[in-house]
């Protein structure tokens, strides 16, 4: 992965820039070079990319069999308080959120992060090797930029929890009313469960509203940010290059190197906001992990007095009506629960 990056975020650049400075001089033989030493980065990189694939995934899907599984036993064999005190269907969403969030976590961790953050330092590490002054106000700039982000995504954390705790919440409150309609028909309250989802649903709404509400805000500010910061990054450039200081190819080097750390500074905005949705989906399934597995007797365990007879349910029949048919859910029950039982 680290070989990709480095074909993708420097061999292909200056490759492309000296191409660029060849031509600019009629240097034409050093041109096709420059062209010859393009087209074998390329090459090596299609080669890296689907083998870096491949080798992941093999490891991956092993991660996620033995995940899910792990994690489901931990959770049946909870006390049964955890299950009174927890919808089931929001106990289902966390758990597959969890295992889809740990393996889509590596895979980011992977394929987008590290790549976001080689985008940035690498461009860097080069305009600080070809011009350190440039260097270093670029390195400014960027860090200022960074900063903004994460104080950004800190900003919109509470938020971004809320509305993934009330789609868990709202997601197991759906699944259990359907895993019960039986009941739910048998005592006439569908009307009264659909209004309970309907106001639930509005909440969720309300949430991701003002979440994407103050998101846009940040989002035009950090637009004004990176303006103003490669803006300045540019006129700098061109004063160097004016005042004799740097040569073209630098010039063009730095100026290719800045776009592509501003395409990283914009991806570390959606990977924070991506990061702290996948680690929102993870975090709760832990209390369920490092909880006391063990039904525990109070300390002080109420008297059990007044035991009374034997209950029996002596052939007991019961069924629903669908149109002129009866379907039968007991046919002829019977139970006796011994006294003190």
């Amino acid at each position: 992965q680290l070989l990709s990056r480095i074909c993708k975020l420097i061999a292909l650049p200056v490759a492309l820039s000296l191409i660029i400075t060849r031509l600019s001089r009629h240097d034409y033989g050093g041109a096709r070079r420059a062209v010859l030493v393009y087209v074998c980065f390329s090459a090596l990189l299609g080669l890296l990319i689907p083998v870096i694939r491949y080798i992941a995934m093999r490891g991956e899907n092993k991660v996620y069999s033995h995940l899910c599984a792990s994690y489901f036993d931990k959770l049946v064999t909870t006390d049964l308080e955890y299950f009174n005190s927890n919808l089931t269907g929001y106990l289902t969403t966390a758990t597959r959120q969890y295992v889809d969030s740990c393996v889509q976590l590596i895979r980011a961790l992977r394929d987008r992060y590290s790549t976001t953050i080689l985008s940035i330092i690498f461009p860097l590490g080069v305009i600080l090797w070809l011009d350190a002054p440039l260097g270093l106000i670029t390195l400014a700039l960027s860090v200022a930029n960074a900063a903004y982000m994460i104080w950004a995504s800190r900003l919109i954390g509470p938020l971004r929890t809320k509305s993934r705790e009330l789609y868990r919440h709202n997601s197991g409150q759906m699944a259990d009313i359907t895993a019960n309609i039986l009941a739910i028909k048998a005592t006439g309250q569908e009307a009264n469960y659909v209004a309970k989802v309907r106001q639930a649903a509005g909440r969720e709404a309300n949430v991701f509203f003002e979440r994407y509400a103050l998101q846009s805000k940040l989002v035009a500010a950090r637009e004004a940010i990176t303006v103003t910061v490669f803006a300045t990054l540019f006129t700098f450039t061109i004063s160097r290059i004016a005042a004799g200081h740097i040569n073209l190819t630098t010039a063009v080097l730095v100026i290719t190197y800045a776009a592509t750390i501003l395409t990283g500074i914009y991806s570390l905005s959606d990977d924070l906001d991506e990061h702290d949705d996948l680690i929102d989906r993870i975090m709760p399934a832990f209390e369920i992990i490092n909880r006391q597995n063990k039904v525990l007797d109070p300390e002080e365990p109420a008297a059990f007095i007044n035991i009374q007879g034997t209950i029996t349910f002596d052939s007991v029949w019961f069924s629903y009506e669908q149109g002129a048919k009866h379907r039968a859910v007991l046919k002829g029950f019977s139970l006796s629960v011994p006294k003190g039982q």
